[in-house]
């Protein structure tokens, strides 16, 4: 994953700072599987509190929010194989809504929206790292930290 640091210059941020962060080693988590043998992925609200996650269900319904918009996306169908191949779900199903009146309703703040989605630029390997590495992380934070 592409790193950046960036020295001597000053930066504030409005809202939210999502950070994803990828270890390395053993893949030491995993989702479990429903008595059919299925994930379902919910979504959830990712916005601006502080919260540090480790679990591969969480930071599967992370990526699953961020670039499930699009059913045709192929960055969802993708995330869906990576986690049927380590899981051996037979389907992951994906049962997210982006309305705010569904009892399921899911977002990422809107200034860290994509924060989930640069991930898919990596290989499958390092995608599989994030998702079952609990020494990888995602972090949710604001600027009142």
């Amino acid at each position: 994953m592409k790193t950046t640091v960036r020295q001597s210059c000053f930066e504030t941020n409005s809202s939210s700072m999502h950070s994803i962060s990828v270890g390395s080693g053993i893949l030491n988590d995993t989702i479990h599987l429903d008595a059919d043998g299925n994930i379902t992925l919910i979504g959830g609200e990712f916005g601006w509190g502080y919260e540090t996650y480790n679990d591969a269900f969480t930071k599967a319904n992370y990526l699953a929010v961020d670039v499930g918009r699009d059913p045709e996306d192929s960055r969802l169908e993708r995330l869906k194989k990576i986690i049927k191949e380590f899981t051996g779900a037979n389907e992951v199903i994906v049962n997210i809504s982006y309305e705010y009146s569904s009892n399921n309703s899911s977002y990422i703040d809107h200034q860290s929206v994509g924060t989930g989605a640069n991930i898919f630029n990596e290989s499958d390997d390092e995608i599989r790292q994030f998702l079952f590495n609990r020494s990888s992380e995602l972090v949710i934070d604001n600027d009142n930290h």
